[in-house]
């Protein structure tokens, strides 16, 4: 009963929407009389004007010359001798101020930049206006004003490190508290099929917010990154990584801003181009792995693409080639200014790829191919190492009577295979080479990317009051695959078509010197489509081959998976087609006023966010799904010739494909005030009102279910079921986690000379993370996925292959007869936006005009964060009647709280819960902690040198990496798979441990040093222009990262169906969500074992010792802890060497050598899963020929065990099987103009 009555009430609570309605009618009043602010996107200058006996000067004149741009702005102090010159573009600048009877004081240029507010502090001099006086003092370099804690990176900065794939997200990784579980997603260029993304102060990769101009820069349906510059257009690049002020919202990692170039009074430019080949690259280590190993070696009679003579696997073919240019000036001096870029991309990976087809003697019945050492009376004579007859192959439809010879009769020939090799034999052609051991049939596949992009900003100063830019972005990126085969699977892979664009205007208005005014509008435009497979233009070939309802809802060829013959063979056949239409637009309206008043900045504003998702995904098994051979007769390639399928089908699937269409808004209005308290303190006090409306579907085709009673709700009330209080049939949250109040102090005090600042802040943020597609509720029927298997079992010409899938069928009514015993999708009723608590304690020094050093403390606490959960499990409980604890026995289950309720073993089920299916949910019931020491000293450019060093000693814990999780376990990763939800709903805090991406130091540095020898330098000025030209004018630069190991989590893979591989009983399907953990007796200890290849074996680093784990016993949950193992560490240096040739005054041409990856230290990966990846145990079920486990000896097994298999029953287990990153070296060639 306890359980029914928890947080998940499913009323809908009128009362507190019509609390929120006022609420948002007085945010928008408030936004009319006094017109908001938001992002910055521009930064600001401050300070205070005394006479020489310390005393404020009234109306002084201060005026902040932009230098390259010839703007001015101009502002009078107030009683208390402050001034404020906010919402002024990033750049270089003067401060001049003029007061009677006092010298002009003229401060020397600085650089601003973005989000600094700068403290420009004036004593006058007793004089006359005429005489002038150069202001002595440190450019401005501390952080006094603002409590954020922030790294900013400047455009040299951003051109002068090397950057694999000249990705900004990269300079991300040198802020502290920042680090990434992928290096090789993040080094590429930007995808977003494929891409990676930094994780923040323990946060979720998805949990950041992005800006570009100030205008949003993210997809939000699966939280990926938008638009993305090039790095030669890029002005600033900023990362707030905690404690950001009210206008920023919707965040809980990091607010990451970029900020294009703009023109100047003077023409610039440049011309590039990067190039890089995998002939200039290093070999992964992992890829020696396979040297020596029988049946790798590519030599004469045994042909193994990708593989070198002695088994070594070579690198794939890699080209890439960018190229660009930038173009900036006045269109009108002082007044219209332009900046124009664009960029290219081509990039090549490809690599030799082989298969097995059916050889031309199969193709007529005889596999006699099979056998290698002849046949005696019809029965081959090979033999396995205990005697028995192998190679051998039966009729499983004649009582496994023996093919004679291994001869099919050609009557038996599938209508399909007969098909394929009669009427499309260019497509299925005949192998050159004639062998049935291995792949015999050799090409070339890969994948391609072509991206065209570019940047128009004008900027407009129409009066001294009035200051506009407009700014156009675009991106079309084509990732076309292509395959020497188009139908088979081997080698194969689906592109993506990917259109980008972003948009912003921004008009400042200043009123007076003490008010000012800005208006933003723009949008954010992200299109993704992956809707064809290199068969697609091949048009219905499924059906005409023969396979019944093969193309009911795409064209092309589906997946017909075939056991091949011999080590590495590669038999099966086209692809799922998993079709994701994704068509993301945020379209931003900003109003923001700003008002100086005495000590006291004060920023308010309100800010409407549109949101607009067309979105359209068929399930993870794709628009064709697949069909899986049998090995019956003893070999999967004589099966497919008989045709016959056992297994497979469209497990998801939609029988009409729609794109749907998801519509929202976002709500906020706040206010800051930046209070300078006294000369030395100023505080920081703000709050932010936010409100996220549910997403509703355009055409109402969503069903939702009541989390606790089961009730199915309809926007309308269709069919007799309930009608939900709003369209999107989840509450719309309004309550104290939408208040969102900020406050920090920033103290210098005089003691130490205004050289050190000290600040505090704490601040709570929320953010509504995507989901994704697959647990939307327009996924379920019958708007969206149905479940349907292949018929099956049989060959011949009606059953098996020919027979393809049972006939689409979907409910026509919405009841309980829909969804019983089917996979369905629920949105918890009292879904919530995750809230974040961030507090942090700073002290920065500055130790020169350039240097400063900071070390503080940063901790966050986050509640509500989006999370996965199976509602069909049973309550395990332990012999007191309590919820069973990992390894406790469970001695009964009763039926949990959910979706209904009821006895599962009621027959017939009355409730869904009873029904059986697997019953996921989306809930705002996770927890994650952080907290961490960071420290960092930073270089500004002076002398040529500039750079960073940065440090984070870090704990990250969490329950629940979210419904993304760690990628399922992907191959080529660092970190461990699964756990996107928890291994039993009733215990979350059995889940908590540390994050997958924790990793307790992480170290970064950067640094580009100009070389003193050359002309116009310090050393060499007035050298021999040809001996300059040699040793003159080089630069250098570097990138530095290093970290200790990911957490990693072990889990036992079940498989897909409901219950299937669950040791608890409790009808959990943990173990196919890759949730569930096996036990660990006692501590797993990291072995770091090279294990050398074996004739039979490639080589491999044994990383823990697999003895140390157990498979649960029976009636138990594992007793792994999640993170209790910790993986490699990682260690990378970067490098770049650029010579600046300079052909005239203003013209110079550089050449540019980087070396990424410098040392090939070597970035030890994971074999991925679900199935036999690194961290799968293997099967529950005990091998019968390895009872106690993999490697071990017959049964029986100790007691100690209590009958669960000790080990494991995948080889891959605990074992590093590759590494990724290898040295790349880059060369470039840039004329700067």
């Amino acid at each position: 009963m306890a359980l029914r009555q928890s947080v998940f009430q499913e009323v809908c609570m009128p009362q507190s929407m019509r609390f929120g309605l006022i609420l948002l009618l007085l945010a928008g009043l408030f936004a009319a009389l006094t017109p908001a602010w938001a992002q910055e996107v521009t930064a600001g200058i401050v300070g205070t004007v005394v006479d020489p006996s310390g005393a404020p000067i009234k109306d002084a004149t201060v005026t902040a010359t932009d230098s390259e741009r010839g703007t001015v702005w101009t502002v009078k102090t107030n009683d208390s001798g402050t001034y404020n010159i906010l919402r002024v573009p990033v750049g270089n600048y003067t401060v001049k101020v003029v007061a009677p009877g006092f010298q002009t004081a003229v401060h020397p240029a600085f650089t601003l930049v973005l989000n600094q507010t700068a403290r420009v502090d004036v004593a006058m001099k007793m004089g006359q206006v005429s005489e002038s006086v150069e202001v002595t003092g440190d450019t401005p370099a501390l952080q006094t004003e603002s409590t954020q804690v922030s790294t900013l990176i400047d455009s040299n900065t951003v051109t002068s490190v090397p950057l694999a794939g000249r990705n900004y997200l990269q300079l991300a990784l040198l802020a502290p508290g920042t680090t990434n579980n992928n290096p090789e997603g993040i080094r590429n260029p930007q995808n977003l099929d494929n891409s990676s993304r930094p994780f923040i102060n323990g946060n979720r990769e998805q949990a950041n917010q992005y800006f570009l101009d100030g205008q949003l820069n993210s997809e939000d349906k699966n939280n990926e990154t938008a638009y993305t510059p090039s790095v030669d257009a890029v002005q600033e690049f900023n990362v707030i990584t905690q404690n950001a002020s009210a206008e920023f919202g919707n965040y809980e990692g990091g607010v990451v801003s970029v900020s294009i170039k703009s023109g100047t009074n003077n023409f610039h430019g440049s011309l590039f181009e990067f190039l890089r080949n995998d002939a200039l690259d290093a070999n992964k280590p992992s890829n020696g792995w396979s040297r020596g190993v029988l049946g790798q070696e590519n030599i004469p009679g045994q042909i193994v693409p990708g593989h070198a003579a002695d088994g070594t696997i070579v690198k794939p073919e890699f080209r890439y080639n960018e190229f660009g240019a930038t173009f900036g000036g006045p269109i009108v001096k002082n007044k219209v200014f332009f900046f124009v870029d664009y960029q290219g991309l081509r990039d090549v990976n490809a690599g030799a790829t082989g298969a097995q087809l059916l050889t031309q003697r199969m193709r007529t019945g005889d596999f006699g191919q099979l056998c290698q050492t002849g046949f005696t009376a019809g029965i081959c004579n090979d033999r396995d190492s205990t005697g028995k007859v192998i190679n051998q192959l039966v009729d499983p439809e004649n009582g496994n009577q023996p093919f004679l010879s291994n001869l099919i009769p050609s009557t038996r020939i599938s209508p399909v295979v007969n098909n394929l090799i009669t009427q499309f034999p260019k497509l299925y052609p005949v192998p050159q080479i004639d062998t049935a051991n291995g792949n015999n049939f050799f090409f070339n596949s890969g994948s391609q990317i072509f991206t065209d992009q570019g940047d128009l900003k004008i900027d407009y100063n129409a009066s001294n009051k009035d200051h506009v830019f407009g700014r156009w972005s675009q991106m079309h990126l084509r990732n076309p695959a292509f395959s020497g085969c188009l139908l088979c699977a081997a080698g194969s892979a689906q592109g993506a078509d990917q259109p980008i664009r972003n948009a912003v205007v921004d008009w400042t208005h200043t009123f007076n010197p003490h008010l000012l005014n800005e208006a933003r509008i723009g949008f954010n435009a992200v299109r993704f489509d992956q809707n064809l497979v290199q068969t697609s233009p091949l048009g219905n070939i499924g059906e005409q081959l023969g396979i019944t309802n093969a193309n009911f809802e795409a064209p092309g060829l589906l997946n017909i998976q075939i056991a091949g013959n011999g080590q590495g063979a590669e038999a099966s056949l086209g692809q799922l087609n998993l079709v994701q239409i994704f068509h993301s637009t945020q379209g931003q309206f900003i109003d923001n006023l700003i008002m100086t008043h005495g000590r006291h900045s004060i920023k308010t504003g309100f800010q409407f966010v549109r949101l607009r998702q067309d979105w359209e995904y068929n399930g993870n098994n794709g628009a064709l799904g697949s069909l899986t051979v049998t090995t019956d007769s003893g070999s999967g390639l004589a099966d497919f010739y008989l045709g016959r399928a056992s297994a497979g089908g469209l497990r998801d699937t939609d029988i009409t494909p729609t794109v749907f269409g998801d519509r929202g808004n976002i709500y906020a209005a706040y206010v800051q005030d930046d209070w300078r308290v006294t000369d030395t303190l100023t505080l920081n006090l703000g709050v932010r009102f936010e409100d996220h409306t549910p997403l509703w579907e355009v055409h109402d085709r969503v069903v939702n279910f009541g989390l606790f009673s089961g009730t199915i709700y309809t926007p309308d009330g269709r069919d007799g079921t309930a009608r939900f209080g709003n369209r999107a049939l989840y509450n719309n949250y309004l309550g104290v986690g939408d208040w969102e109040p900020r406050f920090g102090f920033a103290w210098s005090p005089a003691a130490l000379g205004g050289k050190t600042v000290i600040r505090g802040g704490y601040a709570i943020s929320a953010f509504f993370e995507g989901g994704g597609a697959n647990e939307q509720l327009s996924i379920n029927p019958p708007f969206g996925i149905i479940q349907q298997t292949s018929a099956g079992g049989v060959g011949g010409n009606t059953g098996g292959l020919a027979a393809g899938y049972s006939a689409p069928a979907t409910c026509t009514t919405i009841d309980f007869t829909c969804y019983q015993g089917k996979r369905i999708r629920i949105i918890d009723q009292n879904l919530r936006p995750a809230l974040t608590r961030q507090w942090n304690f700073t002290i920065q020094r500055q130790l020169g005009n350039t240097v400063t050093a900071q070390v503080g403390y940063v901790g966050q606490k986050g509640s509500h964060l989006l999370n996965f959960q199976d509602l069909q499990q049973l309550i395990g409980l332990n012999a007191a009647g309590k919820v069973a604890k990992p390894g406790e026995l469970i001695v009964n289950r009763v039926p949990g709280p959910f979706i209904g309720g009821g006895n599962p073993s009621t027959n017939p089920p009355t409730t869904l819960y009873e029904a059986g299916g697997i019953l996921g949910a989306n809930m705002s019931n996770a927890d994650q902690r952080y907290d961490a020491l960071q420290a960092v000293l930073q270089k500004r450019m002076g002398n040529g040198l500039q750079g960073q060093v940065a440090y984070t000693y870090s704990k990250c814990l969490s329950n629940s990496p979210g419904y993304f999780g760690t990628g399922w376990g992907s191959t080529n990763a660092t970190s461990s798979g699964g756990q996107p939800g928890w291994q039993n709903i009733y215990n979350p805090r059995a889940d908590w441990g540390p994050c997958f991406y924790d990793q307790t130091h992480v170290f970064t540095s950067y640094v580009t040093y100009q070389l003193p020898v050359g002309r116009g330098r310090q050393f060499g000025r007035d050298l021999n222009p040809a001996l300059g030209a040699v040793i003159g004018n080089w630069e250098i630069g570097g990138i530095i990262s290093a970290h200790t190991g990911n957490a990693l989590t072990l889990n036992q893979f079940g498989g897909w169906s409901n219950g299937n591989g669950d040791p608890s009983n409790t009808r959990g399907i943990g173990a196919g969500f890759l949730s569930e953990r096996p036990s660990c007796p006692g501590r797993v200890h990291v072995v770091k074992k090279r294990v050398n290849a074996t004739p039979t074996s490639t080589a491999y680093i044994q990383w823990f010792n697999p003895g140390d784990v157990l498979n649960a016993a029976p009636d138990t949950f594992g007793t792994c802890s999640v993170g209790n193992i910790r993986g490699p560490n990682y260690a990378d240096v970067d490098l770049s060497l650029h010579k600046d040739f300079r052909i005239t005054e203003g013209k110079t041409l550089q050449f540019r050598f980087e070396a990424l990856n410098a040392f090939n230290h070597p970035v030890w990966t994971f074999s991925g899963g679900p199935s036999g990846g690194s961290f799968d145990t293997g099967s529950f079920v005990p091998d019968p020929q390895n009872p106690c486990g993999y490697g071990t000896a017959a049964g029986p097994c100790p007691t100690s065990l209590n009958g669960s298999s000790a080990n494991s029953s995948n080889p891959n287990f605990g074992n590093i099987t590759g590494s990724q990153s290898a040295r790349s070296l880059q060369f470039g060639l840039k004329f700067i103009f």
